[in-house]
């Protein structure tokens, strides 16, 4: 392959990868504004039921290994860690990296957030 065929499809691909950068950045922004009302809602309606804090953050490894925050808005209880000492049935499950059905740290809206999977808006951004 010459020289001038890898210099023109590197030039094609650095070209592609802003253009696909650009259109996920603009998709991005443009869910945030259209999902901005509900993740309000549901942020008002965790704090004035459960109280703060709104949201859950844990560390998680992406692509590449790279660890990072990801955040979600809360659906359990404020101290789901102590619940679960208090719960055979929950340490059991946690031990087993299960999902309990009925698990009784998740708050009455926090099962609505989790259907709708609203809870899950925070990653978004």
């Amino acid at each position: 392959m010459s020289a001038d065929v890898l210099a023109a499809a590197t030039v094609r691909s650095g070209a592609y990868a802003v253009v696909k950068r650009g259109f996920d950045v603009a998709a991005a922004l443009l869910l945030i504004l259209l999902t901005a009302p509900l993740l309000a809602l549901s942020c008002a309606a965790v704090w004035l039921l459960s109280g703060r804090p709104l949201f859950h953050r844990r560390r998680v490894v992406g692509r590449g290994g790279r660890s990072f925050d990801a955040f979600k808005v809360r659906t359990m209880v404020a101290d789901a860690d102590r619940v679960a000492l208090q719960h055979s049935e929950l340490r059991d499950a946690q031990a087993g990296s299960r999902k309990l059905q009925g698990d009784p740290r998740v708050t009455s809206v926090g099962r609505v957030l989790r259907r709708c999977s609203l809870d899950e808006l925070p990653q978004l951004l």
